[in-house]
């Protein structure tokens, strides 16, 4: 339905919020940006079997672009970490920007159903680095690592199993 994806989003933005240790109002960037992240995916997974028209593939660049700019925003804005945290921090939103952005490209490029659902499964996994940098941010470095480190794991089953 067309409600999917916004019902999806707000789902995992609820989610992050219902989680939250602190304030949900400190809480309210971080779930506002896995919210519009799983929008993206949604969206795009809607055509995966079709493949992604140019427009599709294009308003989810710039989607990409989007979510990285707040997600860098808002570990600026944190002031947390020290050097370590820090390095997570930007570390994690320069590997979420990398793969949306490769995956992006892919699926603007070929248009086809496999670049689409490249892109949906890339997503899906770069949930975690997006999560990671928020961590990072709240001064949670170990935790941080420790998401960043499942991503790898989690991106080597993806291999061999589907993540769509």
């Amino acid at each position: 339905t067309p409600a999917g994806p916004w019902t999806m989003a707000l789902a995992r933005t609820l989610d992050v919020l219902v989680g939250a240790t602190s304030s949900r109002r400190d809480a309210l960037g971080p779930a506002g940006l896995i919210g519009a992240h799983t929008l993206l995916i949604t969206l795009v997974s809607r055509q995966e079997a079709h493949g992604a028209s140019r427009e599709l593939a294009a308003g989810a660049l710039c989607g990409v672009a989007l979510t990285t700019a707040g997600a860098a925003i808002l570990v600026r804005r944190s002031g947390r970490g020290g050097v370590v945290g820090r390095a997570l921090q930007l570390g994690s939103v320069a590997v979420y920007a990398s793969v949306m952005t490769r995956a992006g490209i892919g699926a603007l490029a070929d248009g086809d159903a496999a670049s689409a659902q490249r892109f949906v499964g890339a997503g899906v996994f770069a949930n975690m680095p997006l999560q990671a940098a928020m961590l990072a941010a709240r001064g949670r470095a170990a935790q941080a690592a420790a998401v960043l480190a499942s991503w790898q794991f989690g991106r080597r089953l993806g291999r061999k199993v589907a993540v769509t």
